[in-house]
């Protein structure tokens, strides 16, 4: 049997119309799945913007993916330092982070009294679904840092002003919030 009369066999049944359709919609599946990669994947609105954050988005994440992100830069801005080496940052915060949303408020006098009535303030997009506005996202705030690392050929008071300074200019802490200990 000839390559010619095989290709033929399975042409014809895939020109059967529930082919066709099986066909069509995985080409269709195929070609979304190559758009996606080209944009990027991210949700967009009707405008082309970026949609509105929904609930429990944060552009920093959690107060320990915070922690997690600013310890292994740390780490890593260290390990720059020449004779420094495995590098372990440790990262304690005073206060977790905060959103901060808009309110609706009211106020009513009537009389003698006086009825207050708030609530947080949302956002209807095009399919009617709600989110809250947020307004600001204030950072987890660094209590202290804890470094420890081999310090190669530096001496060990060089290594630790080195990466004492580093670290209270990368944090903005000063240096009693801040414990490096620099081994052999």
């Amino acid at each position: 049997m000839d390559d010619k009369t095989v290709l033929s066999k399975v042409l014809k049944k895939f020109i059967k119309k529930e082919y066709i359709f099986i066909a069509v919609g995985l080409c269709a599946g195929i070609l979304l799945i190559v758009l996606s990669l080209f944009t990027g994947g991210k949700d967009k609105g009707a405008d082309g913007a970026a949609s509105a954050p929904r609930n429990g988005d944060r552009a920093s994440g959690s107060g320990s993916d915070y922690i997690t992100r600013y310890e292994d830069r740390l780490a890593e801005l260290i390990g720059h330092i020449g004779g420094i080496s495995e590098v372990k940052v440790m990262i304690t915060l005073e206060s977790a982070g905060e959103l901060v949303y808009a309110r609706n408020e009211q106020i009513r006098e009537s009389g003698d009294t006086t009825d207050y009535k708030s609530d947080i303030a949302l956002y209807s997009d095009e399919k009617k679904s709600e989110y809250p506005i947020l307004i600001t996202e204030n950072e987890p705030k660094i209590k202290g840092a804890a470094i420890v690392c081999k310090r190669g050929s530096l001496n060990r008071a060089d290594a630790e002003l080195m990466i004492l300074n580093l670290v209270s200019a990368a944090l903005g802490l000063s240096s009693n919030r801040i414990c490096v200990l620099a081994s052999d």
